[in-house]
Protein backbone atom coordinates (compact mmCIF):
# COMPACT_ATOMS: atom_id res chain seq x y z
CA UNK A 1 0.00 0.00 0.00
CA UNK A 2 1.10 3.41 -0.94
CA UNK A 3 1.30 6.36 1.05
CA UNK A 4 -0.49 9.17 -1.20
CA UNK A 5 -4.65 8.27 -0.41
CA UNK A 6 -3.84 5.15 -3.06
CA UNK A 7 -4.78 1.50 -2.16
CA UNK A 8 -2.42 0.72 -5.09
CA UNK A 9 -4.06 -2.03 -6.58
CA UNK A 10 -7.33 -2.71 -9.45
CA UNK A 11 -8.28 -6.02 -9.60
CA UNK A 12 -9.53 -7.68 -12.42
CA UNK A 13 -12.16 -10.44 -12.85
CA UNK A 14 -13.25 -12.24 -16.10
CA UNK A 15 -16.14 -13.69 -15.33
CA UNK A 16 -16.12 -15.88 -18.23
CA UNK A 17 -13.32 -17.60 -17.52
CA UNK A 18 -13.33 -16.87 -13.48
CA UNK A 19 -10.23 -15.59 -13.35
CA UNK A 20 -9.38 -13.38 -10.62
CA UNK A 21 -6.03 -11.43 -10.74
CA UNK A 22 -4.55 -7.88 -9.66
CA UNK A 23 -2.76 -5.31 -10.83
CA UNK A 24 -0.73 -2.57 -9.38
CA UNK A 25 -2.35 1.12 -10.32
CA UNK A 26 -0.76 2.82 -12.75
CA UNK A 27 0.24 5.69 -10.64
CA UNK A 28 1.41 7.82 -13.79
CA UNK A 29 -2.54 7.64 -15.01
CA UNK A 30 -3.33 8.21 -11.40
CA UNK A 31 -1.33 11.48 -11.71
CA UNK A 32 -2.42 12.59 -15.32
CA UNK A 33 -6.13 11.60 -13.68
CA UNK A 34 -5.90 11.90 -10.37
CA UNK A 35 -8.72 9.11 -9.67
CA UNK A 36 -12.35 8.15 -9.75
CA UNK A 37 -14.16 9.36 -13.35
CA UNK A 38 -10.83 9.99 -14.82
CA UNK A 39 -8.59 7.06 -14.08
CA UNK A 40 -11.88 4.37 -15.39
CA UNK A 41 -11.89 7.03 -18.46
CA UNK A 42 -8.25 6.10 -19.03
CA UNK A 43 -8.77 2.92 -18.11
CA UNK A 44 -11.70 2.34 -20.52
CA UNK A 45 -9.71 4.01 -23.60
CA UNK A 46 -6.90 1.78 -23.26
CA UNK A 47 -8.80 -1.41 -23.01
CA UNK A 48 -12.45 -1.21 -24.95
CA UNK A 49 -12.04 -1.67 -28.44
CA UNK A 50 -14.51 0.37 -30.65
CA UNK A 51 -17.80 -0.60 -31.23
CA UNK A 52 -18.23 -2.64 -28.44
CA UNK A 53 -22.15 -4.08 -28.08
CA UNK A 54 -22.68 -2.26 -24.28
CA UNK A 55 -24.74 -5.19 -23.33
CA UNK A 56 -22.09 -7.86 -24.65
CA UNK A 57 -19.64 -9.95 -22.69
CA UNK A 58 -16.82 -7.87 -23.91
CA UNK A 59 -18.10 -4.54 -22.56
CA UNK A 60 -16.09 -3.43 -19.45
CA UNK A 61 -17.50 -3.00 -16.29
CA UNK A 62 -15.58 -1.05 -13.79
CA UNK A 63 -15.93 0.37 -10.35
CA UNK A 64 -13.70 3.59 -9.08
CA UNK A 65 -12.68 5.55 -6.93
CA UNK A 66 -10.38 8.51 -5.65
CA UNK A 67 -6.98 8.63 -3.26
CA UNK A 68 -9.25 11.04 -0.81
CA UNK A 69 -11.99 8.01 -0.85
CA UNK A 70 -11.67 6.70 2.85
CA UNK A 71 -9.50 9.23 4.77
CA UNK A 72 -10.47 12.11 7.46
CA UNK A 73 -11.49 14.76 4.59
CA UNK A 74 -15.11 15.38 4.47
CA UNK A 75 -17.40 14.97 1.74
CA UNK A 76 -16.00 12.12 -0.17
CA UNK A 77 -17.73 9.41 0.28
CA UNK A 78 -18.62 8.50 -3.70
CA UNK A 79 -17.99 6.02 -5.95
CA UNK A 80 -18.45 5.89 -9.99
CA UNK A 81 -19.26 3.08 -12.54
CA UNK A 82 -17.33 3.45 -15.69
CA UNK A 83 -19.16 1.19 -18.76
CA UNK A 84 -19.65 1.64 -21.88
CA UNK A 85 -23.69 2.82 -21.36
CA UNK A 86 -26.43 0.73 -22.48
CA UNK A 87 -28.95 3.25 -22.96
CA UNK A 88 -26.82 5.23 -25.20
CA UNK A 89 -23.93 3.70 -26.24
CA UNK A 90 -21.46 6.44 -25.13
CA UNK A 91 -19.36 6.77 -22.15
CA UNK A 92 -20.72 6.62 -19.18
CA UNK A 93 -19.63 7.40 -15.72
CA UNK A 94 -22.47 6.90 -13.07
CA UNK A 95 -21.99 7.90 -8.98
CA UNK A 96 -23.04 6.97 -5.97
CA UNK A 97 -22.64 8.17 -2.13
CA UNK A 98 -23.12 6.15 1.00
CA UNK A 99 -20.68 3.97 2.18
CA UNK A 100 -19.85 1.64 -0.35
CA UNK A 101 -16.81 3.76 -2.02
CA UNK A 102 -14.86 3.57 0.92
CA UNK A 103 -15.80 -0.07 2.50
CA UNK A 104 -14.49 -1.10 -1.61
CA UNK A 105 -11.32 0.70 -0.67
CA UNK A 106 -10.17 -0.86 2.66
CA UNK A 107 -11.10 -4.11 1.25
CA UNK A 108 -7.71 -3.22 -0.67
CA UNK A 109 -8.75 -2.05 -4.17
CA UNK A 110 -8.71 1.57 -6.03
CA UNK A 111 -10.54 0.46 -8.68
CA UNK A 112 -12.78 -3.15 -9.72
CA UNK A 113 -12.34 -3.72 -13.84
CA UNK A 114 -14.76 -6.78 -14.81
CA UNK A 115 -15.38 -8.21 -18.23
CA UNK A 116 -17.14 -11.17 -19.53
CA UNK A 117 -20.57 -12.69 -18.58
CA UNK A 118 -20.90 -15.55 -15.63
CA UNK A 119 -22.47 -18.62 -16.82
CA UNK A 120 -25.16 -18.23 -14.21
CA UNK A 121 -25.86 -15.52 -11.82
CA UNK A 122 -22.94 -14.21 -10.10
CA UNK A 123 -22.04 -11.69 -6.83
CA UNK A 124 -18.35 -10.80 -5.95
CA UNK A 125 -17.42 -10.73 -2.08
CA UNK A 126 -14.14 -8.54 -1.45
CA UNK A 127 -12.85 -8.85 2.00
CA UNK A 128 -9.60 -7.42 3.11
CA UNK A 129 -7.15 -8.18 -0.28
CA UNK A 130 -9.57 -11.84 -0.65
CA UNK A 131 -12.07 -11.84 -3.70
CA UNK A 132 -14.73 -14.80 -4.31
CA UNK A 133 -17.14 -15.38 -7.19
CA UNK A 134 -19.65 -16.34 -5.45
CA UNK A 135 -23.03 -18.26 -6.49
CA UNK A 136 -25.77 -15.76 -6.76
CA UNK A 137 -28.80 -18.41 -6.87
CA UNK A 138 -30.51 -17.53 -3.55
CA UNK A 139 -30.48 -13.48 -4.33
CA UNK A 140 -31.48 -13.46 -8.09
CA UNK A 141 -34.74 -12.33 -8.20
CA UNK A 142 -34.86 -10.80 -5.14
CA UNK A 143 -35.11 -7.03 -5.04
CA UNK A 144 -32.26 -4.68 -3.76
CA UNK A 145 -33.25 -4.85 -0.15
CA UNK A 146 -33.61 -8.55 0.62
CA UNK A 147 -30.43 -9.20 -1.65
CA UNK A 148 -28.28 -6.89 0.77
CA UNK A 149 -30.05 -8.83 3.62
CA UNK A 150 -28.96 -12.21 2.37
CA UNK A 151 -25.78 -11.48 1.50
CA UNK A 152 -24.71 -9.98 4.95
CA UNK A 153 -25.84 -13.59 6.15
CA UNK A 154 -24.18 -15.26 3.58
CA UNK A 155 -20.94 -13.56 4.43
CA UNK A 156 -21.25 -13.72 7.81
CA UNK A 157 -20.18 -9.31 7.95
CA UNK A 158 -23.33 -8.08 9.30
CA UNK A 159 -20.52 -4.44 7.99
CA UNK A 160 -20.44 -5.33 4.84
CA UNK A 161 -21.37 -3.05 1.63
CA UNK A 162 -23.57 -4.12 -1.04
CA UNK A 163 -23.72 -2.35 -4.66
CA UNK A 164 -26.55 -4.67 -6.09
CA UNK A 165 -29.05 -4.66 -8.58
CA UNK A 166 -33.02 -5.71 -8.98
CA UNK A 167 -35.66 -7.20 -11.15
CA UNK A 168 -35.04 -4.31 -13.02
CA UNK A 169 -31.60 -4.49 -13.89
CA UNK A 170 -31.60 -8.22 -13.98
CA UNK A 171 -34.43 -7.70 -17.36
CA UNK A 172 -31.81 -5.57 -18.39
CA UNK A 173 -33.70 -2.37 -18.67
CA UNK A 174 -31.97 0.39 -19.95
CA UNK A 175 -32.82 2.82 -16.89
CA UNK A 176 -32.00 0.44 -14.21
CA UNK A 177 -29.34 1.52 -11.73
CA UNK A 178 -27.25 -0.31 -9.07
CA UNK A 179 -27.89 0.56 -5.55
CA UNK A 180 -26.05 0.42 -2.43
CA UNK A 181 -26.97 1.06 1.14
CA UNK A 182 -30.60 0.38 0.04
CA UNK A 183 -31.28 4.10 -1.56
CA UNK A 184 -27.85 5.47 -2.83
CA UNK A 185 -27.65 4.64 -6.36
CA UNK A 186 -25.65 4.85 -9.41
CA UNK A 187 -28.44 6.31 -11.39
CA UNK A 188 -28.44 7.26 -15.36
CA UNK A 189 -27.49 5.44 -17.90
CA UNK A 190 -28.60 2.10 -17.50
CA UNK A 191 -25.91 0.44 -15.24
CA UNK A 192 -28.11 -2.17 -13.71
CA UNK A 193 -28.12 -3.32 -17.15
CA UNK A 194 -24.40 -3.71 -17.45
CA UNK A 195 -24.34 -5.72 -14.48
CA UNK A 196 -27.47 -7.78 -15.51
CA UNK A 197 -25.89 -8.28 -18.98
CA UNK A 198 -22.94 -10.18 -17.59
CA UNK A 199 -25.11 -12.13 -14.82
CA UNK A 200 -23.04 -10.31 -11.75
CA UNK A 201 -26.21 -9.83 -9.14
CA UNK A 202 -23.70 -7.63 -6.97
CA UNK A 203 -20.71 -6.56 -5.43
CA UNK A 204 -20.52 -6.33 -1.68
CA UNK A 205 -17.09 -5.42 0.24
CA UNK A 206 -15.75 -5.85 3.57
CA UNK A 207 -12.28 -4.18 4.40
CA UNK A 208 -10.00 -3.12 7.49
CA UNK A 209 -7.01 -2.21 5.52
CA UNK A 210 -7.41 1.82 6.25
CA UNK A 211 -6.04 4.35 3.40
CA UNK A 212 -2.28 5.63 4.43
CA UNK A 213 -1.63 9.43 3.47
CA UNK A 214 1.97 10.99 3.32
CA UNK A 215 1.38 13.71 6.01
CA UNK A 216 -1.51 13.07 8.45
CA UNK A 217 -1.03 16.06 10.74
CA UNK A 218 -1.32 18.29 7.63
CA UNK A 219 -4.17 16.41 6.26
CA UNK A 220 -5.87 16.67 10.27
CA UNK A 221 -5.23 20.71 9.69
CA UNK A 222 -6.38 21.03 5.94
CA UNK A 223 -9.61 18.81 7.18
CA UNK A 224 -10.45 20.82 10.19
CA UNK A 225 -9.78 24.09 8.23
CA UNK A 226 -11.78 23.01 5.72
CA UNK A 227 -15.30 22.37 7.66
CA UNK A 228 -14.52 25.53 9.50
CA UNK A 229 -14.37 27.34 6.63
CA UNK A 230 -16.43 25.72 3.26
CA UNK A 231 -18.79 23.30 5.50
CA UNK A 232 -19.79 25.04 8.62
CA UNK A 233 -18.65 28.68 7.56
CA UNK A 234 -20.32 28.16 4.32
CA UNK A 235 -23.92 30.24 4.30
CA UNK A 236 -25.84 27.45 2.84
CA UNK A 237 -24.54 25.08 5.51
CA UNK A 238 -27.54 25.50 7.60
CA UNK A 239 -30.16 25.65 4.96
CA UNK A 240 -28.83 22.17 3.88
CA UNK A 241 -28.41 20.30 7.77
CA UNK A 242 -31.94 21.54 8.34
CA UNK A 243 -33.63 20.86 4.56
CA UNK A 244 -30.96 19.18 2.63
CA UNK A 245 -31.78 19.58 -1.32
CA UNK A 246 -35.47 19.33 -1.17
CA UNK A 247 -34.60 23.20 0.02
CA UNK A 248 -34.67 23.43 -3.94
CA UNK A 249 -38.36 22.62 -4.54
CA UNK A 250 -39.31 25.81 -3.26
CA UNK A 251 -36.39 27.90 -4.92
CA UNK A 252 -36.82 26.31 -7.96
CA UNK A 253 -40.47 26.98 -8.59
CA UNK A 254 -40.27 30.46 -7.57
CA UNK A 255 -37.72 30.46 -10.48
CA UNK A 256 -39.38 29.00 -12.71
CA UNK A 257 -37.56 26.06 -13.81
CA UNK A 258 -39.43 23.04 -11.34
CA UNK A 259 -40.54 20.41 -14.10
CA UNK A 260 -43.51 20.53 -14.25
CA UNK A 261 -46.10 18.25 -16.15
CA UNK A 262 -43.98 16.66 -18.69
CA UNK A 263 -41.28 19.77 -18.46
CA UNK A 264 -44.30 21.87 -20.24
CA UNK A 265 -44.26 24.51 -17.20
CA UNK A 266 -41.47 25.75 -14.77
CA UNK A 267 -44.16 26.63 -11.57
CA UNK A 268 -46.12 23.72 -10.07
CA UNK A 269 -49.32 24.77 -7.77
CA UNK A 270 -49.31 21.69 -5.63
CA UNK A 271 -45.02 22.39 -4.89
CA UNK A 272 -46.02 23.34 -1.24
CA UNK A 273 -46.63 19.26 -0.74
CA UNK A 274 -43.27 18.16 -1.84
CA UNK A 275 -41.24 20.68 -0.47
CA UNK A 276 -39.03 20.46 2.52
CA UNK A 277 -41.54 21.81 4.55
CA UNK A 278 -44.01 18.69 3.76
CA UNK A 279 -40.99 16.35 5.02
CA UNK A 280 -39.97 17.69 7.71
CA UNK A 281 -44.06 18.35 8.99
CA UNK A 282 -45.61 15.41 7.87
CA UNK A 283 -42.67 12.22 7.05
CA UNK A 284 -39.59 12.72 8.68
CA UNK A 285 -38.12 10.08 11.01
CA UNK A 286 -34.31 11.27 11.56
CA UNK A 287 -31.57 12.85 9.37
CA UNK A 288 -28.85 10.65 8.15
CA UNK A 289 -25.87 11.56 6.47
CA UNK A 290 -22.86 9.32 4.23
CA UNK A 291 -19.65 8.15 5.14
CA UNK A 292 -17.30 11.02 6.82
CA UNK A 293 -19.92 13.79 6.12
CA UNK A 294 -19.83 16.95 8.02
CA UNK A 295 -23.06 18.20 6.21
CA UNK A 296 -25.57 15.35 6.76
CA UNK A 297 -28.59 17.05 4.12
CA UNK A 298 -30.03 13.48 4.06
CA UNK A 299 -32.83 11.97 5.72
CA UNK A 300 -35.26 8.99 6.57
CA UNK A 301 -38.57 9.48 5.66
CA UNK A 302 -42.04 7.22 6.45
CA UNK A 303 -45.68 7.29 5.51
CA UNK A 304 -47.39 7.34 8.87
CA UNK A 305 -50.71 7.25 7.67
CA UNK A 306 -52.67 6.74 4.32
CA UNK A 307 -53.04 4.49 1.08
CA UNK A 308 -49.20 4.57 1.35
CA UNK A 309 -48.42 3.83 4.92
CA UNK A 310 -45.11 2.39 6.11
CA UNK A 311 -43.46 3.44 2.74
CA UNK A 312 -40.19 4.76 3.69
CA UNK A 313 -36.87 6.47 1.73
CA UNK A 314 -33.97 8.50 1.95
CA UNK A 315 -35.00 11.87 1.09
CA UNK A 316 -36.32 12.02 -1.34
CA UNK A 317 -33.93 14.42 -2.99
CA UNK A 318 -34.86 17.40 -5.14
CA UNK A 319 -34.30 15.75 -8.28
CA UNK A 320 -36.69 12.69 -7.05
CA UNK A 321 -39.07 15.39 -5.54
CA UNK A 322 -39.00 17.27 -8.77
CA UNK A 323 -39.36 14.33 -11.57
CA UNK A 324 -41.66 11.59 -9.89
CA UNK A 325 -43.90 14.89 -8.29
CA UNK A 326 -44.18 17.71 -10.44
CA UNK A 327 -42.90 16.69 -12.97
CA UNK A 328 -45.80 13.70 -13.17
CA UNK A 329 -48.34 16.33 -11.54
CA UNK A 330 -48.30 14.80 -8.09
CA UNK A 331 -48.35 17.22 -4.95
CA UNK A 332 -48.14 14.87 -2.16
CA UNK A 333 -44.97 13.72 -0.84
CA UNK A 334 -46.01 10.72 0.72
CA UNK A 335 -47.00 9.04 -3.01
CA UNK A 336 -43.41 10.18 -4.08
CA UNK A 337 -41.85 8.33 -1.28
CA UNK A 338 -43.91 5.46 -2.66
CA UNK A 339 -42.77 5.95 -6.07
CA UNK A 340 -38.84 6.52 -5.37
CA UNK A 341 -39.37 3.16 -2.43
CA UNK A 342 -40.39 1.27 -5.09
CA UNK A 343 -37.55 1.91 -7.82
CA UNK A 344 -35.24 1.49 -5.19
CA UNK A 345 -36.21 -1.86 -4.82
CA UNK A 346 -36.14 -3.01 -7.77
CA UNK A 347 -33.02 -1.12 -8.90
CA UNK A 348 -35.02 1.50 -11.30
CA UNK A 349 -33.40 5.03 -11.68
CA UNK A 350 -36.33 7.64 -10.04
CA UNK A 351 -34.82 10.46 -11.85
CA UNK A 352 -35.37 8.05 -15.25
CA UNK A 353 -38.15 6.70 -14.00
CA UNK A 354 -40.38 10.07 -13.39
CA UNK A 355 -38.87 10.98 -16.42
CA UNK A 356 -40.85 8.02 -18.38
CA UNK A 357 -43.96 8.47 -16.22
CA UNK A 358 -44.69 11.89 -17.04
CA UNK A 359 -43.52 11.12 -20.96
CA UNK A 360 -46.53 8.91 -20.46
CA UNK A 361 -49.13 10.62 -19.01
CA UNK A 362 -48.33 13.68 -21.53
CA UNK A 363 -48.92 11.16 -24.30
CA UNK A 364 -52.13 9.65 -22.87
CA UNK A 365 -53.58 12.72 -22.65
Amino acid sequence: MAADGYMGKVLRVDLSTEKISTDALNKEWAKQFVGGKGLGARYLFEELKPGTDPMSPDNILSIWTGPLVGTLVPLTSRYVIVTKSPLTGTFLDSYAGGFFGPEMKYAGYDGVIIKGKAKKPVYLWLNDGKVEIRDAKNIWGKDTYKTEEIVRKETGEKMARVASIGQAGENLSLISSVTNDLTRNAGRGGTGAAFGAKNLKAVAARGTLGVEVPDMASLLKMTKEMIKTDVVGNPDHAGMVTDGTPILVDMSNDAGILPTRNWHDGTFEGHGGINSESIKTRVLVRKKACFDCAIACGSWSKVKAGAFSGAATEGPEYETLGLCGSNCGISNVEAVIKFVEDCDRVGLDSISAGNAVALAMDLYE
